[in-house]
């Protein structure tokens, strides 16, 4: 298998990554999956204005060939597999093209679908399956702040509850990941603890590690919970974060990377020393 795509799939499923392998070369899938790939990283949206109205095009063939593969499947159990592990890397492959476009991010998504929608269309395929599998969440970031997308209903409202004793002691957090230059604002931190707010949060993307890190323990101190429908650890952080520059920070699940900071045992207790030296130093200040 070609290195780019044998990368992207051990980023993305770290957990069961040789399966997913076996799945997506037995049903020939690899070979659509390489010629995406090679599209994406040739696009040029500054030589030639017109590949910026192809984009729904390259969904619909995309999307045709994958399904060409994934509809002769017979085995059930093994058809429902190859479709997840597609959707999340046609994510990754959305996300790559996304920053390449000369366009809006909103009119790149409202092109993206409107392909797609066309395809299921013309082909009798289930659009709203395929609308669900994708979620689009994640290109939801790109979004302009509090500016609708086609599919509102995709959006939930998920965000953290701060469960620690004193309120005060998440004004403290905020300061100090500030000071530590890990994000641009403390406003804009503090949104992640507001109910329906839209608002992206800008982290530095090289402590990327840390911020992950800090997010479990702060959990597992039962110092913050994540609110929203089936919302889960990662979930308000992965879907409102991006870096610096307004880039999508967080492109596949955070816990698979939380999974391989955890395999450096040496890394992972040195971060894991840095944000125990903050959590014990506001705890000890609630003794009596």
């Amino acid at each position: 298998m070609d290195k780019r795509l044998e990368e992207l799939i051990r980023e993305i499923f770290v957990d069961n990554y040789d399966r997913c392998i076996m799945l997506i070369n037995e049903h020939k899938i690899d070979v659509i999956l390489l010629r995406t790939l090679s599209w994406v990283e040739n696009f040029d949206s500054s030589s030639n204005d017109v590949l910026n109205e192809a984009i729904g095009s390259f969904a619909s063939s995309f999307l045709t060939g994958i399904n060409s593969r994934v509809e002769i499947i017979d085995d059930p159990d093994d058809k429902a597999e190859v479709e997840y592990i597609v959707s999340e890397i046609s994510k990754q492959i959305l996300i790559s093209l996304v920053e390449r476009v000369n366009m809006s991010p909103k009119k790149f998504l409202i092109k993206i679908t409107f392909g797609l929608r066309a395809s299921c269309d013309i082909n009798g395929w289930d659009y709203d399956k395929l609308s669900q599998m994708m979620s689009f969440d994640l290109l939801h970031s790109f979004m302009a702040k509090g500016v609708p997308v086609e599919d509102t209903k995709q959006t939930i409202d998920r965000y953290y509850e701060w469960t620690g004793e004193r309120t005060e002691d998440l004004d403290d957090l905020a300061y100090f990941l500030k000071d530590s230059k890990a994000i641009r604002s403390t406003k804009e931190f503090h949104n992640l603890f507001h109910p329906g707010n839209t608002d992206l949060i800008r982290f530095d993307r090289n402590q990327k590690d840390f911020i992950i890190v800090l997010f479990d323990e702060l959990c597992a101190k039962k110092l913050i919970s994540p609110r929203g429908d089936h919302s889960k650890k990662f979930t308000p952080l992965r879907q409102l974060s991006v870096d610096f520059e307004e880039k999508v920070l967080f492109t596949s699940e955070i816990k698979h990377r939380r999974y391989r900071i955890g395999k450096n045992e040496l890394y992972h207790r040195e971060i894991k020393g840095n944000v125990h030296k903050w959590i014990n130093g506001f705890k000890k200040s609630q003794l009596p």
